[in-house]
């Protein structure tokens, strides 16, 4: 989906932000990737965007390519082959930015991925550099070596090398447990275009009950939530289903919908889809084993369609637990499946479905997350300007 970017100043010497995205492309990043460019737009004359995903087509954004491009086969059971092919890629995306990096007017650098190498490249060319923290991975510490590694590769390194890091909310900033880099954490959630994201049909005559969008990986809780279901169906056989996405873990998905007429399953679909399916769900799921403020709840509350979540990350400051949807007591078959039969229960649900919408409202509008950021990249010595989308629009 393409959102309207407000036109950045039109002195092409002004002050650049060179955002270092994601290294595999991802139809969710791309979006979250958008809203980005178009807030930074307001205060910044020129962006240039590096990574695997597509920037809006804007006469002041530059876009350098690196990285994959969307792959389902991309991700391997293998958690050991993963992380030796994110290494690979990082390492790749470090020299890249090393002998091509050299960006005119740079300003500020913001990372949307943790990459260690890459930081401290760019530490070097430019000197400023901000993380937007998004969801980092959660480690069981089952694995000792392994997961400490990952654990300081992901957070504490790049935690370390960066000036500021942009967390998404106050669930998300609990990730720095005790608090150890907790000046330099600086709340900047996102926003949802209300234009495109709004409630068109009543909660209580759409056609699913449960809807789930995301990748299909087992980070993201499918493979338990096609447990749940499977048990659900039998027990209900008036429930309707919509999975959305693509992934490792579609075979299972597709099992279960050969298996149960009333599950309906689709790849990515295009972002102008997103708002259209939302408005034919009750009832959106998210599972997740770590999450930062995902899209998909921002997206769903202001379609008025209430939330089941796993209280994970930011969710945890959003969805309020029989207010504007359901937080889980876990993410095992047995409390994702209590979750639903919880929701699917209410005799509220219109009131539900009010209430998502006012939590978006005031608080995730376009004006709010671009004072957000500038206070976010703002320095004593470099102050930052915004321009409305109201005197700038596309």
């Amino acid at each position: 989906m393409e959102y309207n970017i407000p036109f950045g100043k039109a002195n092409q010497m002004g002050r650049c932000l060179l955002i270092v995205g994601n290294l595999r492309q991802n139809l969710s990043s791309e979006a979250f990737l958008s809203k980005i460019c178009s807030v930074a737009l307001t205060c910044f004359d020129n962006i240039v965007v590096f990574g695997a995903d597509i920037p809006p087509n804007h006469p002041n954004i530059k876009h350098i390519f690196f990285g994959n491009t969307h792959d389902k086969n991309l991700y391997s059971i293998s958690k050991l082959r993963n992380a030796a092919r994110e290494a690979s890629l990082q390492f790749k995306a470090a020299l890249t930015l090393l002998y091509k990096g050299h960006f005119p007017n740079v300003t500020n650098v913001l990372f949307l991925t943790p990459q260690p190498l890459g930081i401290i490249i760019a530490r070097i060319q430019y000197g400023r550099v901000s993380l937007y923290s998004g969801g980092f991975p959660f480690f069981p510490k089952n694995r000792f070596v392994l997961d400490s590694l990952a654990m300081m590769m992901v957070k504490y390194l790049p935690s370390l090398l960066v000036d500021k890091i942009l967390v998404e909310s106050k669930g998300d900033n609990s990730f720095y447990h005790a608090g150890e880099f907790e000046s330099k954490c600086i709340h900047c959630s996102q926003y949802v275009d209300t234009r495109i994201f709004n409630k068109q049909s009543p909660i209580e005559s759409r056609e699913f009950d449960i809807a789930f969008f995301g990748g299909l990986w087992k980070k993201k809780g499918i493979d338990r939530l096609v447990i749940a279901l499977r048990e659900l169906l039998v027990e209900n056989h008036k429930l309707k289903v919509l999975i959305v996405g693509d992934g490792p873990l579609r075979a299972e998905v597709e099992s279960l919908s050969r298996e149960f007429v009333n599950v309906t399953t689709m790849g990515w679909v295009t972002r102008r889809e997103v708002p259209i399916l939302l408005n034919r769900t009750k009832f959106t799921i998210l599972p997740s084993d770590y999450e930062g403020l995902p899209n998909i709840v921002l997206e769903s509350l202001s379609c008025g369609t209430p939330v089941i979540a796993n209280p994970v990350g930011g969710i945890v400051d959003i969805i309020s637990d029989g207010n504007n949807g359901y937080l889980m007591k876990g993410n095992n078959p047995d409390q994702i499946k209590s979750a639903i039969n919880r929701a699917i229960m209410e005799p509220a649900i219109q009131q539900l479905s009010r209430s998502a919408i006012q939590t978006i409202l005031g608080k995730f509008d376009f004006e709010s997350a671009c004072s957000r950021f500038a206070s976010a990249i703002a320095t004593d010595d470099n102050s930052v300007t915004i321009v409305s989308r109201n005197q700038h629009q596309n």
